[in-house]
C-alpha cells in the first residue's frame, strides 16, 4: 500500500512524492500525476523518478555533498526563470501593440483645397482617419472627371474608357510613389519629418506630370 509523503503544485497536475513497492522491493517514488476526469482520480505519468534504498543512498549522498552548489544553481534558474517570463510578456504586449498599430480602423473622405503639389493627407482623429482630398491638384479633379463620366453617359464606350482611366490611375500611383522613394536613395540622413514632407511633395508632382500627359 503506497504512502504518499508530500503533494507539490497545483490539483492538476501535482508532483507526488511516496512510498510503495516494485516487484517486491520497497520504493521511493517522485513523479508527475494528472487527475482524470473520468475516473474521478489521480493517474501517474512517465515524468518521474523511482528510487530503491541503494539509489535513494546514492543521491542522498550527492545531496548531502553538493547542497549549497545545487542550492546556488537553482537560485539562478529561478531567476532566470523569472527573467524568461519577463521577456515573455514583454513580447506579448509587443505583439498587442502591434495588432493594435495594424489593425483597420474606421475611415471616411472628404475633399478640401489648398496650394501645394501634395494631393492628399490623412487626419488621424482618435480610432478614424479621415482622407482629405486636394481639389486643387489633377489627381482629384482626373478622378472626378472620370467618375462623372460613368455617371451621366450613356455611351457604354465612353464608360469602358474611364474605367480604364481610373483603372490606369492607380498604377500611376504606385509608380510615381516608387519614383518618389528613389529620390532618396543617395540622399543623406534626414529627420523623419523633413523625409515624408519631401515624400508628398515629389509623389504629387510625379503625378501630376504623368496625368497632364493625358489631358
Amino acid at each position: 500500500m503506497a504512502k504518499i509523503l508530500a503533494q507539490i503544485g497545483g490539483n492538476k497536475n501535482p508532483l507526488i512524492c511516496q512510498l510503495g513497492t516494485y516487484e517486491n522491493k520497497k520504493t521511493f517514488d517522485i513523479r508527475k500525476y494528472f487527475y482524470n476526469e473520468k475516473e474521478k482520480k489521480y493517474l501517474p505519468t512517465r515524468k518521474g523518478i523511482t528510487l530503491t534504498d541503494k539509489t535513494y543512498s546514492a543521491i542522498k549522498n550527492v545531496l548531502n555533498e553538493y547542497d549549497k552548489a545545487i542550492d546556488e544553481w537553482l537560485k539562478i534558474t529561478e531567476t532566470q526563470t523569472v527573467a524568461d517570463e519577463v521577456n515573455t510578456q514583454i513580447e506579448r504586449q509587443r505583439q498587442a501593440m502591434l495588432l493594435i498599430k495594424y489593425s483597420k480602423q474606421a475611415f471616411s473622405r472628404e475633399v478640401s483645397s489648398w496650394k501645394s503639389p501634395c494631393f492628399f493627407e490623412v487626419v488621424a482623429e482618435g480610432g478614424h482617419n479621415k482622407v482629405v482630398l486636394n481639389s486643387n491638384h489633377i489627381f482629384q479633379q482626373y478622378l472626378k472627371k472620370n467618375l462623372s463620366k460613368i455617371k451621366e453617359s450613356n455611351s457604354a464606350q465612353e464608360r469602358e474608357e474611364c474605367l480604364r482611366n481610373i483603372d490606369n490611375l492607380f498604377d500611376i500611383l504606385l509608380i510615381t510613389f516608387q519614383k518618389s522613394k528613389d529620390l532618396f536613395n543617395k540622399s543623406p540622413v534626414i529627420s523623419p519629418d523633413i523625409l515624408f514632407d519631401m515624400l508628398d511633395f515629389n509623389w504629387g508632382t510625379f503625378i501630376t506630370n504623368y496625368l497632364e500627359e493625358r489631358k
